[in-house]
């Protein structure tokens, strides 16, 4: 056979060789991505199922709350309306659904409105809102709310992060507090009280910004159901109340 035929047709052989080397690789590689893209998409598919699984759970006990909140309601009215065919003689239950928040109210208060001054000690904190809420019950308050948020026996003022929590609904600067009462009254007793005083000096010191109006219709919200809910306390029957504190 002549030399440069030779040399040819090795030099194709080892060409044929390389190619088909390289589409070997070429074709594991591309089963690599394949299996991996599977995967993915199983993974995906996966986290996607958990999702909407715990997305179900929580809808449905939502629904199962809804409907025992409903039932209850029911049963109130039904008891209500058969004590009233009894002639049962109740005490009008308006005033206990205003102190307990149960429901909205409307009447003469207060409106106060309280900023951030200057630098880090003029950032209103969760502790003052307190000082403040706990200053218009002792000048005699009646309903108070912050930020639309109504302050029941379950509720909580308290820091998260940058922001403040009422009822754990986050709120911001400014903030709108409302109490309802006798305005002259809510006015005289909380400015000659400690807290009065407080909040005179922190807008002295630390340029906090407060302001407190007058008004002779405000109005306070309900406190939120999930605030209103009890699990362990209990009414004492009238033997055991005679008990109480004697």
């Amino acid at each position: 056979m002549d030399d440069d035929y030779i040399v040819r047709e090795q030099t194709a052989s080892v060409g044929l060789l390389r190619q088909a080397s390289f589409g070997v690789v070429l074709a594991l590689i591309g089963t690599v991505f394949a299996a991996a893209a599977i995967g993915l998409r199983q993974q995906g598919s996966g986290a996607e199922l958990e999702r909407q699984a715990l997305i179900d759970d929580v809808m449905k006990s939502q629904d199962d709350l809804d409907r025992s909140r409903a039932i209850a309601a029911q049963l109130r009215a039904d008891v209500g309306s058969l004590e009233r065919e009894r002639g049962i003689d109740l005490p009008d239950t308006g005033d206990l659904a205003v102190v307990t928040g149960e429901q909205s109210a409307a009447g003469p208060g207060v409106v106060v409105r309280v900023d951030n001054g200057s630098g880090a000690d003029g950032l209103v904190a969760d502790t003052d809102l307190q000082l403040l809420v706990n200053g218009l019950w002792y000048a005699g308050a009646e309903a108070v709310s912050v930020d639309g948020e109504r302050i029941g026996s379950l509720s909580s003022i308290r820091a998260a992060g940058d922001a403040i929590t009422v009822n754990f609904r986050s709120i911001r600067a400014p903030y709108d507090v409302i109490a309802l009462g006798d305005s002259d009254a809510l006015l005289t007793r909380f400015s000659q009280s400690p807290t009065g005083q407080y909040w005179e000096a922190r807008h002295r010191q630390a340029k906090v910004r407060f302001g407190m109006t007058a008004t002779s219709d405000a109005v306070v919200p309900a406190v939120p159901e999930r605030r209103l809910e009890v699990t362990h306390a209990r009414l004492l029957s009238g033997v055991e109340q005679e008990g109480v504190g004697s």
